[in-house]
């Protein structure tokens, strides 16, 4: 069965079910051996972090992807320029003519099954209808099973860097 995510604007509201989808996904990591890529902490226990998603929702850059009940699963977060931690040289080289997905997530259930794909469509028709020629998103470069998600989804690894030791691959996909 497939569902039909309605892809909308995160709301104030939406906050605990973005920090519940993110504690969700770094169960899932840590159960599947990628501690490094997220963390072992939960994201709701980082004020930091919570924080962030605050402002993720309050600058509009935060979207949920919902259920036709209305329950959230999963989120992206997007925007016009790189992400501020990638390492400036690459920033510099990535900048031009891309949107950019900061982050996505999904509960990792059966039931969520497709809401990061929907997601990352979602992304490029928000790339598209802005007139940029790419969407960008960078991954942790040591999740292989990642990296051929994305290239499943016709992403091409086009750059990398590492940033206090975690190394990231930037992909894009030609909108």
């Amino acid at each position: 069965m497939t569902t039909a995510w309605q892809i909308q604007p995160a709301v104030s509201g939406d906050a605990q079910y973005i920090l519940e989808v993110s504690d969700k996904a770094t169960v899932w990591l840590l159960e599947h051996g990628f501690a490094e890529q997220w963390g072992a902490e939960p994201p709701s226990s980082e004020p930091v972090f919570v924080a962030r998603v605050s402002s993720w929702i309050s600058d509009g850059e935060a979207v949920v992807a919902v259920d036709s009940h209305g329950d959230v699963h999963g989120y992206a977060v997007t925007g016009s320029f790189p992400p501020p931690y990638m390492d400036p040289i690459v920033a510099k080289r990535a900048v031009e003519d891309a949107y950019y997905v900061y982050t996505v997530a999904s509960r990792m259930r059966p039931e969520s099954r497709g809401v990061g794909r929907s997601l990352i469509m979602w992304a490029a028709e928000q790339a598209r209808s802005s007139g940029v020629t790419y969407l960008r998103l960078d991954c942790w470069a040591e999740n292989a099973a990642l990296r051929a998600y994305y290239q499943d989804l016709g992403f091409e690894e086009c750059d990398t860097y590492v940033d206090e030791g975690w190394p990231g691959a930037v992909m894009q996909l030609r909108v």
